[in-house]
């Protein structure tokens, strides 16, 4: 099996650095932490990734690349290394025992890049780690040393220069500043060669740029517009210049320091000025973004893409595909400097503003569709604009009078800190807000909600002196609405933190009835979910009715998160039912949309009740396996099972009737093999179902298949294929949505598939055949 993990690609080749390669391989087979420091621009990172993508088969459990340059809060770190290696939290534990705890038994390599704005934060986690986790090493990439005891410091030196008296062009060919710099000039400017009539200002460029990478690049980007004599006149006069501005700053800082300089007074006066206001994004940006943060009053739209472009000609904005997104991106110590240049211009706060403001935008509208058809879209798209979020909201909650946006962004994005695994952090930035807001009001109200909710989710024995806190404010607002959320938060409390559904159910009925009063979709679909799962897990006569009222409400709105657990809830209360082709079909439609989501928050629910399923209706290997990966998810969610309480007792029965099955040691060994399975391999394994080998021929198993379907089952199969939905389905066919979701199911269950894709790929078999 291949090693699983996360490192970026290499998008360019790797050039030189033999003799750093091999270093850095003697320093991880000898130690467990071993930090790559020098100058920035120097190729730490780059160092990093080669060493990964050489050493990959050497760590059964992966490499994990974490990026930290834009994280500026060291609190966040634990978390933000937790999601990184793929343990989502749910606990109250902190989140750095959760991950300790995570990374006990694991052989891996864990890369942290760019530690030095979060020196004192890294070496805590790295100390713990290294403590705890005898079987992991670190790589550790950053300007300075984390002085953690067995740290192994490696110095990475810029590309070798040619000697000034050397003239050979052989041998100023050889110089890996040299080759670097050759290397990028044919892909900037494709006639370019080493030749007897440039080798010296090619050296000469080099020497004055002392090998640095990031310097080298930036220079060559220029022989768009500039011969190499001309790009090396330029850059001497340059570093004259800045002589004395430099007083102060290492050598190798000051260098970086002229390239950029360098490169930033070859542009025009606009394309400064873009540069600094670009670099108001953390993590990159798309075009929309630029266009609403970055604008001139008065000027034309259409500017921001023409000086965009200029930028990503000078090699100061890089492109970035993210599916059809295009996004734009800057190195980080090109943004660092735009930001400084921001900052000098008096333009910082406004262009925060105007940065918080279009933040606050893509908020706004994901929780204007948050119960609808592009629930999805919306969740994936702040995944993605993650790292833009947490700037926005560090600015408000940073500025006394921003405090109240940062709340309103908080509560337009609730559910991407539950998608993405992090309710912690949504807890953590809620939590400091909250410090900020004393004055009892609506805004007070909404963050002490959210606070308990997420309280009561983790675990946290202080979900109840939270609860109070609430229940006292919205007794002294006397509004209706804020009220309601009080009985929900004791409805919420009753049922998983004490277990208590006989308590739990009239209060939630209550909360149900009383947001929906209020025309209150969002929190009226939370009560009910509650209120359903609580009674399915129960065996509460009420669990069928209510799970079909919450899944028919839940697929007309077209909220893929939101169905996952519907379909989950429905699919318990029919499995305890005994209705378990019911089942199959219902889990196995929950377990396409985690995979459509890539949700780690919903998966490991989803694969433990398929296992239960699974076990009731096809005892075997499969079933085991199914059962082992759920117990490694539920893992990396930073809980046990146990924690679970009522989930329990149905994971033993399971258990208890594959052992009979399989018998032990092959119950065991199915079990070991779901362990070891990366995230996505268990997805694979959820949504593949496994059938008996067969000899027909493709033909001869699509005529078999087909005659078991009704002629109007063979229909709804070929509108599957052609992308449709069941609301869709049944508008083309003029029936029912329930009829239409009726006819897929009872396809699923004759074809002995799992899933909309197998239908989708038997049909098109069928047209080839």
């Amino acid at each position: 099996m291949m090693p699983v993990g996360v490192i970026p690609a290499e998008l360019t080749s790797f050039v030189g650095r033999r003799q750093e390669l091999a270093v850095v391989q003697r320093a991880l087979a000898g130690a467990r932490l071993v930090t790559l420091t020098g100058a920035g621009g120097v190729g730490k990172t780059r160092l990093a990734l080669r060493i990964a993508h050489e050493r990959r088969r050497a760590f059964p459990d992966g490499l994990w690349f974490v990026e930290l340059s834009g994280l500026t809060d060291g609190e966040l770190l634990a978390s933000t290394v937790a999601s990184a290696v793929g343990l989502t939290e749910r606990s109250s534990r902190p989140p750095l025992e959760s991950l300790v705890h995570y990374l006990a038994d694991k052989q891996l390599l864990l890369i942290l890049d760019t530690c030095e704005h979060l020196l004192s934060p890294c070496a805590n986690l790295v100390s713990a780690v290294l403590r705890r986790a005898s079987g992991v090493k670190i790589l550790v990439t950053c300007r300075g040393v984390l002085d953690v005891a067995g740290e192994h410091v490696v110095i990475v030196p810029p590309l070798s220069l040619p000697d000034p008296a050397v003239t050979s062009e052989q041998e100023i060919a050889g110089c890996e500043a040299v080759r670097l710099f050759a290397d990028r000039a044919a892909v900037t400017a494709p006639d370019f060669a080493i030749s007897v009539g440039n080798n010296a200002a090619v050296a000469e460029i080099c020497r004055r740029l002392d090998g640095i990478p990031l310097a080298i690049e930036l220079a060559v980007a220029q022989l768009q517009t500039l011969t190499v004599r001309q790009l090396a006149s330029r850059l001497e006069d340059r570093l004259g210049l800045v002589t004395n501005w430099r007083q102060g700053f290492p050598a190798r800082q000051q260098t970086l320091r002229a390239a950029i300089d360098w490169s930033f007074d070859l542009c025009s006066p606009q394309e400064k000025a873009m540069w600094a206001r670009l670099s108001v994004f953390a993590g990159g940006c798309d075009l929309d973004g630029a266009e609403a943060v970055c604008y001139e009053e008065e000027a034309d739209r259409y500017e921001v893409l023409k000086l965009i472009n200029a930028l990503l000609d000078k090699s100061i904005l890089f492109r970035e595909e993210h599916g059809s997104q295009t996004r734009y991106r800057m190195l980080d110590t090109i943004r660092e400097y735009g930001m400084q240049r921001l900052a000098e211009s008096g333009q910082e706060t406004m262009l925060r503003r105007r940065h918080r403001d279009w933040v606050q935008g893509l908020a706004a509208q994901a929780d204007a569709e948050l119960f609808g058809p592009s629930q999805g879209r919306w969740l994936i798209q702040l995944v993605t604009e993650q790292a833009n979020l947490r700037a926005a909201l560090e600015f408000c909650v940073a500025e006394p009078h921003e405090v109240t946006a940062a709340l309103r962004i908080l509560k337009q994005t609730l559910f991407f800190w539950f998608i993405t695994g992090l309710p912690g952090e949504g807890r953590y930035w809620i939590e400091r807000a909250l410090e900020r807001v004393q004055q009892p009001g609506l805004t007070r109200a909404w963050a002490l909600w959210a606070a308990t909710h997420l309280a009561c989710l983790q675990g946290d024995p202080d979900a109840p002196r939270l609860l109070r806190d609430y229940r006292n404010l919205a007794q002294q607002l006397g509004d209706d609405s804020v009220l309601a959320g009080a009985v929900y938060l004791s409805g919420m409390i009753a049922l998983w933190q004490q277990g208590d559904f006989a308590q739990a159910a009239p209060l939630l009925r209550q909360a149900t009835e009383e947001h929906r009063a209020h025309r209150d979709t969002v929190h009226g679909w939370l009560a009910l979910l509650n209120w359903a799962m609580g009674a399915a897990l129960t065996d509460d006569a009420s669990a069928e009715p209510l799970s079909e009222e919450l899944l028919v409400m839940t697929r007309d709105s077209g909220a893929e998160f939101f169905l996952e657990f519907a379909l989950w809830t429905a699919c318990v209360a029919q499995f305890r039912l005994g209705n378990l082709t019911r089942a199959t079909a219902l889990i196995s439609e929950a377990m396409q949309h985690c995979h459509n989501l890539k949700d780690r928050w919903g998966t490991p629910w989803v694969m433990e009740v398929l296992a239960w399923v699974t076990s009731a209706t096809q005892p075997g290997p499969r079933a085991a396996q199914l059962l082992g990966a759920a117990h490694t998810l539920w893992r990396r969610t930073g809980v046990s099972l146990p924690e679970l309480g009522i989930l329990i007792s149905s994971r033993n029965l399971a258990e208890a009737q594959l052992r009979k099955s399989l018998g032990e040691p092959g119950f065991d060994e199915s079990f070991r093999e779901g362990q070891h399975l990366t995230y996505e391999q268990a997805l694979d394994l959820a949504l593949t179902k496994s059938q008996s080998a067969s000899s027909a021929a493709p033909s001869q198993q699509s005529t078999e298949r087909s005659s078991l379907l009704t002629r109007r089952e063979v229909q709804v199969a070929e509108l599957i294929a052609e992308g449709l939905s069941n609301k869709d389905i049944a508008a083309r066919l003029v029936v029912a949505p329930r009829t239409a979701e009726a006819h897929v199911e009872h396809i699923l269950v004759k074809l002995n598939f799992t899933s909309r894709t197998q239908i989708v790929g038997w049909i098109l078999d069928s047209r080839s055949a």
